[in-house]
């Protein structure tokens, strides 16, 4: 399993030298934390990548075993807590240069964003082909049903998985975009057309466990919804999504057993 960060939606107006600090002591909590357990798995920590020393932190976290990438969400407008103070973080030549240093490093990166923001992201991360990228929660798509939201929404997303090969979708949080999302054939029309876009061997089902239970959709919930999402896919292909995509994005075979 992969433990993702939930620090860089915290602390709102904190600046980002003074936030780094935050993400080094969560990262360091989930691998103590992960490392008492027997089975795999890895941590997505997180990074101010516009702090122009980060360097020096994202090497702090590549020293850690669990590590295995970085997450910062750059949701903006509609904006994530600590965003409405940064602006759009892709549009930022400091962020840029943060997230290049991430192949140096060998370290991947999740990607949660608008889709008004697929587009930049996609030239952002079509530049540093180096950089596995997930795209988290199906890419956070809101407003989908209008025929102009739900074309502009599956384009962006063709954009962004044209962007390199190892670009990955994370099929999550699907409660975000309707709240019935495992009993509403458009709802899942539409997840199966963005899993479409990407192909099993680029996509990954994710539980957003325990984030979503404040909405009802825990665990089971998504095992079963994405079951039936995706029933006409064949074995090989269900293997792909609920395991194997995973493993080899976030490497789960390349840390030493606890």
């Amino acid at each position: 399993g992969v433990f993702v960060e939930a620090a860089s939606v915290c602390h709102p107006g904190v600046s980002a030298v003074e936030h780094q600090a935050t993400c080094l002591r969560e990262a360091e909590w989930a691998a103590g934390e992960l490392g008492q357990s027997s089975r795999s798995y890895a941590v997505v920590a997180s990074a101010c990548l516009e702090d122009p020393r980060v360097g020096e932190v994202l090497r702090k976290l590549q020293g850690n075993t669990k590590v295995r990438g970085i997450r910062q969400i750059v949701n903006y407008e509609p904006s994530w807590p600590r965003n409405s103070s940064t602006g759009d973080l892709l549009d930022n030549p400091q962020w840029v240069a943060g997230f290049q240093q991430l192949a140096v490093l060998g370290l991947s990166f999740d990607l949660q964003l608008n889709p008004s923001q697929f587009v930049r992201a996609a030239e952002v991360v079509a530049a540093s082909p180096g950089v596995p990228v997930v795209v988290n929660h199906l890419g956070c798509p809101k407003a989908w049903r209008g025929e102009e939201d739900r074309r502009g929404y599956l384009e962006g997303l063709r954009a962004l998985a044209a962007a390199h090969p190892q670009v990955y979708l994370k099929v999550s949080m699907l409660v975000y975009a309707e709240p019935e999302w495992d009993r509403d054939p458009e709802a899942a029309k539409l997840v199966r057309e963005a899993a479409g876009i990407f192909g099993p061997q680029r996509c990954m089902l994710a539980s957003n466990d325990p984030v979503d239970h404040k909405d009802g959709s825990g665990v089971q919930r998504v095992v079963a919804g994405a079951l039936d999402i995706f029933k006409d896919w064949p074995r090989d292909d269900l293997e792909w999504l609920f395991s194997k995509t995973a493993r080899a994005a976030y490497r789960l075979g390349d840390q030493p057993s606890s």
